[in-house]
């Protein structure tokens, strides 16, 4: 009886250790300690697997870092109070987020999901839709439709949104060095332009560790 539970328990471990090695976290940003202003122009990786190349998270032109927010990433809204205020003037004037997920040469990428914490501003809702590109230029949207972002007042550094399902997008899987992908977060809404701020993040106080964006996946080497 103790063989077959000890059995049992050693290959529920192994299975939980295998697939953790399939899907495992492979770039992610944490805004604490050392703490971001919130005003950068741009913020790498505070971690990455040693097979991808350096990852960089950055605003479209349509996000203004005037603002400042420790321990955050943030913007400005530029089409808040405007009446072209939606998804596509979003895309039209580049506000948006962006980060890339690069395997090195002789490897390939596949990624499962895609977690970030959000934190808007007051005034008004505000929205968010995920896309990708296999080349810089063409971008697809992910997810069902566009979303609105989940809130909790009590929660008053940004919360936590559903996660991204991405291992059931073909090309998502079996990335090589030359293409890659890169991810744009489009973001928009918000009634009042001097209140209308948004925010990746934000990280806890005094914790490296704590990350509010990441990307998960495999990496391999290339067949």
């Amino acid at each position: 009886m103790r063989l077959r539970i000890f059995n049992r328990c050693f290959f529920t471990a192994l299975g939980i250790t295998v697939m953790s090695s399939l899907n495992a976290q492979l770039v992610a940003w944490s805004f604490s300690a050392p703490d971001t202003k919130g005003d950068e122009t741009a913020v790498a990786a505070t971690f990455k697997d040693a097979r991808i190349k350096a990852a960089v998270l950055t605003r479209g032109s349509g996000l203004l870092n005037t603002n400042k927010y420790t321990r955050s990433f943030m913007s400005k809204l530029s089409l808040a109070g405007t009446a072209g205020n939606n998804r596509d003037a979003a895309s039209v004037s580049k506000q948006f987020y962006e980060c890339s997920v690069l395997p090195v040469k002789g490897t390939v990428v596949s990624l499962s999901a895609l977690h970030v914490k959000l934190r808007p501003g007051a005034g008004g809702t505000f929205f968010y839709r995920w896309t990708y590109s296999l080349n810089g230029k063409e971008f697809k949207e992910l997810g069902s439709g566009d979303q609105l972002i989940k809130l909790d007042y009590k929660k008053p550094d940004g919360v936590l949104q559903p996660e991204l399902d991405l291992s059931g997008i073909s090309e998502l899987q079996q990335v090589n060095g030359k293409k890659g992908v890169v991810f744009r977060l489009y973001v928009w809404g918000g009634s009042n332009p001097e209140t209308a701020t948004f925010s990746i993040g934000r990280s806890d106080a005094g914790n490296s560790r704590s990350y509010v964006l990441w990307i998960d996946g495999a990496v391999k080497t290339q067949d």
